[in-house]
């Protein structure tokens, strides 16, 4: 018969092997498949902030990069009724890498096993310390269809892990 310390043990090594699985929550696995980064929203992010994604230049090894932070920006009541763009997205994906492997300001195609196989362009912002590089991908750009959770109560402000399920 299990003890109560065995039981709890193999519950956290199933927890554990279901938070890395890909079909494990957040919707369904894209996995390799292409996606239009235009089909990809803030709230997608958001659920997958904190995780690392891969990077693949042209040439050369690919590399990985933790999505470690997201910022969202305030929309300003004035601007919003003025400006053009007052109801797109405004948000920017700051990724941390490798210092030893450095990517220029280009356009990279990232995969990621829950979000796909998209192509983004990202600048990078600088170093820390000795061990990462700092990279930002900035978004301006009308709400995709596909993601309505932008109208729905997501707060300006920065976001080191997604923020709760606002209802």
């Amino acid at each position: 018969m299990p003890n109560r310390r065995r039981f709890f043990v193999d519950l956290a090594l199933v927890a554990a092997a279901a938070t890395t699985l890909p079909s494990a929550g957040g919707g369904p696995a894209y996995g390799n498949r292409e996606v239009a980064l235009d089909d990809i929203g803030l709230t997608d992010f958001l659920r997958h902030n904190r995780t690392w994604f891969t990077v693949r230049p042209l040439t050369g090894q690919a590399v990985s990069l933790f999505l470690d932070q997201i910022e969202t920006n305030p929309a300003d009541s004035l601007s919003q009724a003025s400006n053009e763009d007052g109801r797109n997205e405004k948000f920017s994906l700051v990724f941390r890498g490798s210092h030893e492997l450095r990517l220029e300001q280009n356009t990279y195609t990232f995969s990621h096993p829950r979000l796909g196989r998209f192509a983004m362009f990202i600048v990078p912002i600088g170093c820390i310390d000795a061990s990462s590089t700092w990279y930002e991908a900035v978004f301006n750009r009308p709400v995709p269809i596909s993601d309505t959770g932008i109208n729905f109560g997501i707060r300006p402000g920065k976001y080191r892990t997604a923020p709760a399920r606002l209802n």
